[in-house]
C-alpha cells in the first residue's frame, strides 16, 4: 500500500509541479485538480477510486487522506491515499463507520476526521501505519460543518449542523491527549464552511456568505476576516504557511486567494471543473 500523508500545513514540493493543494472536487464525481501555489496554474490530478460527495480530507507534506463518503448512492467508510511524489492514489484504511458531511485536519503524523452524519464520532488516522482508531468524540453531533484548521498540536472544528439547526459553536481537539473542549464561536451561526490556515490562524469561510472570520489560535480570539468576491457554499480550501486557496462551491468553478498576513483576497484561477461538497489537502500544509 502507499505511504500515507496528506493535509495540513509542512512546506514541501514534492514533485516537478511544486507545493499545490489537491482538490476533490466532490460533485459525486471521482475527479481532482491541482492547484499551484507559485503561478496560481489549475491541471488535472488524479481521479479517486470512487466518487465523492461531502467528502473530507487531511494529510502531511508526504499525502492527503480522502473519505469517499458514497459507494453508488450508500454512504461508505471507505478512504483514498493521495501520494503527491507521483500523484498515486491507493485505498487507504476504512474509517470506523460511514463519513458524511464531516470536516477533518491534523498535523504531520495523523489526521484527526469528524465523521458527520449528525453524530459527535471522530476518527484518528495515523499517516505512518495506516492505522485508524477511535477518536474522541465532539461535545455535540456535527454535520454540514465542513471546517477545520489547526496547527501541529490542536485542530479546530466547526460544528456546523448541530442536529437542531445552524449553530456557530466551535470544539477544540488537543492530538496530544486528545482532549475536546469547546471553542469560541464564530460570529455567525452557519453550516457548509471551508477553512484554511496556517501555525498560528485558521481562516474560516461561512457558508452561505462572503464573510469570514479568523481564529487565533493562541487566545482562542474571533475577528471577522476579509470578505470573499463570492458567497461560499459547500466548497473546499487548503494553502500553505502564507496563504489558502479557496474554492467557493456550489457548484462553480470560481476560488479565491486569502493572504494571511495583510488579510488580501484576490480572485484565484479557476477550477477546470465545478466543484460542490469537495475536499483539499496540501502538499505544504500551513500549519506544522
Amino acid at each position: 500500500m502507499a505511504p500515507l500523508v496528506g493535509s495540513g500545513l509542512w512546506f514541501g514540493s514534492n514533485s516537478s509541479n511544486g507545493p499545490r493543494g489537491i482538490f476533490a472536487l466532490g460533485n459525486d464525481s471521482t475527479t481532482t485538480n491541482m492547484y499551484i501555489y507559485s503561478n496560481n496554474a489549475v491541471i488535472p490530478g488524479t481521479n479517486l477510486t470512487g466518487d465523492t460527495e461531502w467528502t473530507t480530507a487531511a494529510g502531511n507534506s508526504t499525502l492527503g487522506i480522502f473519505t469517499l463518503s458514497y459507494s453508488g448512492s450508500t454512504l461508505t467508510s471507505t478512504t483514498n491515499i493521495y501520494t503527491y511524489s507521483n500523484n498515486g492514489i491507493a485505498t487507504g484504511t476504512n474509517l470506523t463507520t460511514d463519513s458524511y458531511q464531516g470536516a477533518a485536519t491534523g498535523n504531520s503524523t495523523l489526521g484527526i476526521f469528524a465523521l458527520g452524519n449528525d453524530t459527535p464520532t471522530t476518527n484518528i488516522y495515523t499517516y505512518a501505519s495506516n492505522g485508524v482508531t477511535a477518536g474522541t468524540n465532539l461535545t455535540a453531533n456535527s454535520y454540514q460543518g465542513s471546517g477545520a484548521a489547526g496547527n501541529s498540536t490542536l485542530g479546530i472544528f466547526a460544528m456546523g449542523n448541530n442536529g437542531s439547526g445552524a449553530t456557530p459553536n466551535t470544539n477544540i481537539y488537543t492530538y496530544a491527549s486528545n482532549g475536546v473542549t469547546a471553542g469560541t464561536n464564530l460570529t455567525v451561526a452557519t453550516v457548509d464552511m471551508s477553512a484554511a490556515g496556517n501555525s498560528t490562524l485558521g481562516i474560516f469561510a461561512l457558508g452561505g456568505y462572503t464573510t469570514t472570520n479568523i481564529y487565533t489560535y493562541s487566545n482562542n480570539g474571533i475577528a471577522t476576516g476579509t470578505n470573499l468576491t463570492t458567497d461560499l457554499s459547500a466548497g473546499a480550501a487548503t494553502g500553505n504557511s502564507t496563504l489558502g486557496i479557496f474554492a467557493i462551491g456550489g457548484g462553480t468553478v470560481t476560488t479565491n486567494i486569502y493572504t494571511y498576513s495583510s488579510n488580501g483576497v484576490v480572485a484565484g484561477t479557476d477550477l477546470k471543473a465545478l466543484l460542490n461538497t469537495g475536499a483539499a489537502a496540501s502538499t505544504s500544509p500551513g500549519g506544522f
